[in-house]
């Protein structure tokens, strides 16, 4: 069974063009499925407007992922002309 706990949740739009967002997800996920160990990873997903997964990244920490997630969202940012972000944390 996967367990899954959202770490973190952004929403970024260009205010130029409020069409154009972009949706920032961080999340814990612990699969005890296999052995019963709870294999825990953090994942960062990255939507475009339409809901199409733009990039996934993982990590082992929640510091990295965490930071991770910052990057993330940064990186959305200077490909907009007027970013704003709405965080939307879990």
């Amino acid at each position: 069974m996967v367990q899954i706990v959202k770490v973190a949740g952004t929403k970024i739009v260009d205010a130029a063009n409020a069409e154009r967002f972009a949706r920032v997800s961080t999340i814990w996920a612990v699969d005890d499925h296999v052995d019963g160990a709870g294999t825990a990873s953090f994942e960062t997903m990255t939507f475009t407007a339409s809901g199409e997964e733009f990039d996934i990244q993982r990590y082992t920490t929640e510091a990295e992922a965490r930071e991770g997630h910052a990057i993330a969202c940064r990186n959305i940012a200077a490909m907009m002309t007027d970013p704003v972000q709405l965080d939307v944390d879990g």
